[in-house]
């Protein structure tokens, strides 16, 4: 997004006194494993590609803003990838990436290992259907516009179109906020996205609201209850090699959760002095982290095997082919999740609450 529109830099922490440098790295050390870095050294410094600088993806805003990287000992800069983070990912010019399912999981047919760390957002929750002024039915959609192939919204989209047996031209933008304006200017007839992304447009009544994952509003039977969209990856051999960085780097995330859960005004004034994240007002994201919330990291961003299997089904069912099929093993909960990451910062990160 804007400032700096795709880079933001996180300075790094300020020089601490020797015991207490010693004793931090001690904890994330012994949080991790092993890994392959050791007592006595800093921590790497990770790159993080995100598909937007927004309220969507606003974790490392308030992470930053308010020093949680600095007290895990962590240098971490964002790069706004759009609809590229997977690529950002695999050509290892990122450490890390956010963005919908199933694009994290689909270079594992072509030799590229990764592994979801982290559930960010259930899609099933956030899922909303909306139209431009005077449409009022999802048969009244022709055009839609949503986020690019890979991202959760596009899988949803196509989800939709499915489940309801219409055809619709889809238009993929690099943004929600270009998606919303597209439908917002009446160059598409709907969107689906987020609600996170639509509550701004459709509280100053840019938009119908059609379908609402949050309140099961014209769903189509049998969409899931819970729907990991959006998640938090990486290489496999990369996050095992930085395993002591990556743990810190979820630490902080879960207190940047936390904080925009329980202090959503305070998170916003927050978010807005980070550059790049710096383009709306602290109503707008009030707005939307609020509308995010009943969808924001479930179980605290723990992905269960019991989830799995359904999740496999949905991506299969939006028209994306899974080599081998849902069942292979190339896509089993084993092959591809890994919890222990998570479990590490989640142990961490209790000591805050």
């Amino acid at each position: 997004m804007k400032g700096r529109p795709d880079i933001m830099r996180i300075p790094k922490r300020r020089v601490l006194a020797a015991a207490s440098l010693s004793a931090a790295i001690a904890l994330v050390t012994a949080a991790c494993g092993s890994g392959t870095e050791s007592a006595g050294e800093s921590l790497p410094p990770l790159t993080v590609a995100l598909s937007a600088l927004d309220a969507s993806q606003a974790e490392g805003a308030v992470a930053e803003a308010k020093g949680y990287f600095k007290e895990v000992g962590l240098s971490v800069k964002f790069v706004n990838s759009g609809s590229n983070v997977v690529a950002a990912v695999v050509s290892g010019q990122a450490d890390i990436g956010a963005i919908g399912l199933p694009g994290p999981m689909l270079p594992a047919a072509q030799g590229k290992s990764t592994t979801i760390l982290a559930e960010k957002s259930n899609g099933a929750a956030l899922a909303q259907v909306a139209g431009r002024p005077g449409v009022t039915d999802v048969q009244q959609c022709k055009t839609v516009s949503t986020t690019g192939v890979g991202t959760g919204s596009y899988g949803l989209t196509k989800y939709f179109e499915k489940s309801f047996n219409t055809t619709w031209t889809i238009k993929t933008l690099s943004s929600g906020t270009d998606a919303v304006n597209l439908m917002a200017t009446g160059q598409a007839d709907c969107t689906v996205l987020p609600s996170s992304i639509l509550a701004p447009a459709l509280s100053s009544g840019k938009g119908t609201l059609l379908v609402d994952g949050a309140t099961r509003k014209g769903l189509p039977a049998g969409f899931p209850t819970n729907l990991p969209s959006s998640v938090v990856f990486g290489l496999t051999d990369n996050l095992g090699q930085k395993k002591a960085a990556v743990t810190a780097f979820l630490t902080a995330y879960v207190r940047a959760v936390e904080t925009m859960n329980s202090s959503p005004d305070d998170a916003a004034k927050a978010i807005i002095t980070v550059p790049g994240w710096n383009t709306q007002s602290v109503g707008d994201v009030v707005t939307s982290l609020k509308a995010q919330q009943p969808a924001r990291w479930p179980n605290r961003g723990v992905i269960s095997e019991g989830d799995w299997q359904p999740l496999l089904s949905f991506i299969e069912a939006s028209g994306v082919a899974l080599d081998g099929g849902a069942t292979a093993p190339t896509w089993s909960f084993g092959k591809r999740v890994d919890m222990s990451y998570l479990d590490a910062a989640l142990g961490k990160a209790a000591s805050h609450t």
